[in-house]
């Protein structure tokens, strides 16, 4: 039997954690860019709670995908594809609530945050603006051919 998938899009893995927990699944996966290595993907698999799972289930998944010894539901019995809205709004929601807002805000903080063109910067100008930090904002924009840093620009 097929398994239903809802596909959060380009969304945080904060966000693909939270919506695994705060919306009871029974694990999930954020497929990225490497931002370690411009030739690879990351593919990260969570539990239910929204945890990474420990290094020996990934290497099983691994071993069952490349072995493909897996079952094959014919399309009758696939699952649902389901694009639900509003995830990042529930995330924020959810992390405004976690934190003392007044506090943060009679702090008066003030930072610069590099997004380096990655999935955050869809979500974490809301929240910082929210908790009224003053925010100057560098490669707060997604784009895919700079997500990635070899060695050297880590080394700067």
């Amino acid at each position: 039997m097929g398994v239903d998938v809802q596909d959060l899009g380009v969304a945080p893995v904060p966000v693909v954690r939270y919506q695994i927990s705060s919306l009871g699944l029974a694990g999930g996966t954020h497929v990225r860019k490497s931002p370690y290595d411009p030739e690879l993907i990351d593919v990260k698999f969570f539990d239910g709670r929204g945890i990474e799972c420990a290094p020996d289930r990934e290497k099983a998944v691994e071993r069952l995908f490349f072995t493909e010894d897996f079952y094959r539901a014919p399309t009758e019995e696939t699952g649902l594809l389901t694009f639900p809205h509003a995830g990042t709004d529930r995330y924020r929601d959810g992390l405004l609530k976690s934190v003392d807002a007044d506090l943060v805000r009679r702090a008066g903080l003030r930072m610069v945050l590099d997004y380096a063109f990655g999935s955050a910067s869809s979500i974490f100008p809301g929240v910082l603006g929210a908790l009224g930090v003053d925010v100057i904002s560098l490669n707060a924009y997604l784009d895919e051919r700079r997500i990635s840093k070899t060695a050297e620009e880590f080394q700067r």
